[in-house]
Formats: C-alpha cells, sequence, structure tokens
C-alpha cells in the first residue's frame, strides 16, 4: 500500500543518509590519522614531530640555529592534512561523523515530508 511505500523510503532515506555520513568520516579517519603521524608528541608514536625532538642537536652553532628554528616551528605550527585550511584531527573527524550522521537524515526527512505536501 502507498503507507508501507512512504514508510519503506523515509527508512530508506534515513539509512542512507547515516551510512554517507558514516562513510564520508570513515575517509576523514584515514586523513586524521596521518595527521597524527605528523604532528604526535607522544614519544613511543613514530611521528615526524617526535623524531625531530629525539634528535640530539649539533655541536655547530649555525646548525644548532637551524635545529632551534626547525622545533619552534613544529611546535608553533602543527603539520598534516589539511582540506581548505583546516587540519584534520580525530577530534574534527568525530564531531564532523556525529553532525553528518544526525542532520542527514534529518533534512531528508524534512524534505521528503515538503515533497510529500505537508510536515508531518
Amino acid at each position: 500500500s502507498a503507507v508501507q511505500t512512504v514508510t519503506k523510503m523515509k527508512v530508506g532515506c534515513l539509512l542512507a543518509g547515516v551510512m554517507s555520513g558514516a562513510g564520508g568520516a570513515l575517509l576523514l579517519f584515514r586523513l586524521a590519522s596521518l595527521t597524527a603521524k605528523c604532528c604526535s608528541t607522544d614519544p613511543t608514536k613514530h611521528s615526524l614531530f617526535s623524531a625531530v625532538l629525539a634528535k640530539k642537536p649539533p655541536g655547530d652553532d649555525s646548525d644548532r640555529d637551524y635545529c632551534d628554528q626547525l622545533h619552534r616551528h613544529m611546535l608553533l605550527r602543527r603539520t598534516g592534512v589539511r582540506l581548505c585550511g583546516v587540519l584534520i584531527t580525530f577530534e574534527l573527524v568525530v564531531t564532523a561523523g556525529m553532525r553528518t550522521c544526525v542532520y542527514i537524515p534529518m533534512a531528508v526527512s524534512v524534505i521528503a515530508s515538503f515533497l510529500k505536501g505537508g510536515y508531518s
């Protein structure tokens, strides 16, 4: 019947919205793991930043100045994957994933109700 078709359509749209939000979050998760490999300060992790900090400073003054500048630069500017100037971190991925898994299905259901002929 028509009521069952509309209900199945709503459920399908909601599932599609949640799956697309989760899929986008999974793709961003891979980028966030690359960012973690660049800027993690944990000495037990194999990251670019921890490798720079672990390197022994050279004896030459000009090389030591260069190392100090490199340390300062890495402390002030986090390295990693950036999209449109935004650093992709695990916190960003979780926030974006939760929002898209909630907002996309909500938007789809509102649009579907307007197309159906009224808000129910």
